[in-house]
């Protein structure tokens, strides 16, 4: 009877909890999410936990033995970057082993059209000029799976650039340490051979510690050559969460939850 007498009044207790609960759901739930996707930008931008980048006078290549030997590095795996004139547009090309480079780096199936990167590679691999290709640059040129395209590439002899026929195998969207717009991913032996520049400018590193530590230690390795820049997927993603474009949720997600308590 008591209750019954009082039911206006429970009724806004009970309305209360529910929307405190409801509150504190939405807000965890948008935390992790924001957290998780905060995390995969990261990944994409420094292109593996950590990253080691040099350039074609002074590679980072050049120690992948002794940075694979670092305690708690589960990977290590080298990665050309070049630059490749399609037609008179001026490209980033990444020179990779694609049977290999998914140990150091997360191969995720959106960053290629067909939705498969596991397919993607294996065409790679299996066509030595093989080469993938922005969107951009397939509907600029109109290429079809097959289609021979000629980049023109630096060699070493006169550090002039000459034409290097490559044959188009796939879409690219996305790849770790490559910017947002048009760029090329090709076998690093090929571009090593015609070339004849053998340097990988970056090396990637998966570890099964922590990142920032490997990354320390990596910096004393390739301290003797010059320019050598070392940077870890925490320090990225701190930098990425305080741009103008993002900001670090956690303060502001404790103060939600303690309002719903």
């Amino acid at each position: 009877g008591s209750l019954g007498r009082q039911r206006a009044l429970h009724t806004r207790g009970v309305v209360l909890v529910a929307l405190a609960c409801a509150f504190a759901t939405s807000t965890a739930i948008f935390n992790t999410t924001y957290n998780a996707q905060a995390r995969v930008d990261a990944e994409l931008t420094n292109g593996a936990d950590v990253q080691v980048r040099g350039s074609t006078a002074a590679p980072a290549g050049a120690k992948l033995r002794e940075l694979a030997a670092l305690p708690s590095v589960a990977a290590a795996e080298p990665l050309q970057h070049r630059f490749a004139y399609v037609g008179a547009d001026l490209q980033d090309l990444y020179g990779i082993d694609p049977a290999r480079i998914g140990a150091a780096t997360s191969m995720a199936n959106a960053y290629f059209a067909n939705g498969d990167a596991r397919a993607t590679l294996a065409a790679l691999t299996a066509q030595p000029d093989g080469v993938l290709v922005s969107e951009e640059t397939v509907k600029d040129f109109q290429l079809a799976p097959g289609d021979q395209l000629n980049l023109r590439l630096q060699r070493a002899g006169d550090n002039q650039y000459h034409v290097i026929p490559f044959h188009f195998v796939g879409i690219v969207r996305e790849f770790p340490t490559a910017p947002k717009d048009s760029f090329l991913v090709a076998n690093a032996s090929y571009v090593a051979q015609q070339t004849g520049i053998r340097a990988a400018e970056i090396v990637l590193l998966r570890t099964n510690g922590d990142a920032g530590t490997v990354a320390q230690a990596a910096q004393t390795i390739v301290a003797p050559l010059a320019g050598v820049r070392v940077t870890d997927i925490g320090t990225t993603q701190r930098a990425i969460s305080s741009s103008l474009t993002a900001v670090d949720l956690r303060g502001l997600t404790a103060l939600e939850l303690f309002f719903a308590v």
